[in-house]
């Protein structure tokens, strides 16, 4: 097993209410959640604030919710799409930045209005450290 921590950083979403509430009986100083830009509504233009509408149905909202029901001093950070050494989904984004390096085009959905925003693994352990 695993000693009590002060500190819980999650990036699983496999069992989290079990995590959750075994956590919660250490009553960490903060529980720390890597969440998901992918909770947001769709907006007609303009970038997604932390404060924008959300998905009710998302599960990583409910992850959320869980952690406040289970009485977890906790936060979340919700990045879009995670880039660099050791993500889980590497091959999209390096085919993504590859295109750009080489200035080829991208196919985007629409007019070619969409935005995103890209985050490095690096800058995400930096925040969470």
């Amino acid at each position: 097993g695993v000693a009590p921590c002060e500190y819980v950083f999650d990036n699983q979403n496999v069992c989290p209410k079990d995590v959750q509430k075994a956590v919660s009986a250490w009553s960490p100083k903060a529980y720390a959640y890597v969440s998901s830009g992918g909770m947001y509504k769709p907006i007609p233009e303009g970038p997604l604030l932390e404060s924008g509408a959300v998905k009710e149905d998302n599960k990583q909202l409910g992850i959320e919710k869980s952690a406040a029901d289970a009485g977890l001093n906790w936060s979340a950070y919700r990045p879009q799409y995670i880039y660099g050494p050791k993500t889980n989904k590497p091959e999209l984004l390096d085919w993504f930045l590859n295109r750009i390096t080489r200035d080829l085009p991208i196919p985007l959905p629409v007019d070619g209005n969409l935005r995103t925003t890209l985050t490095n693994a690096e800058d995400v352990a930096s925040m969470l450290a």
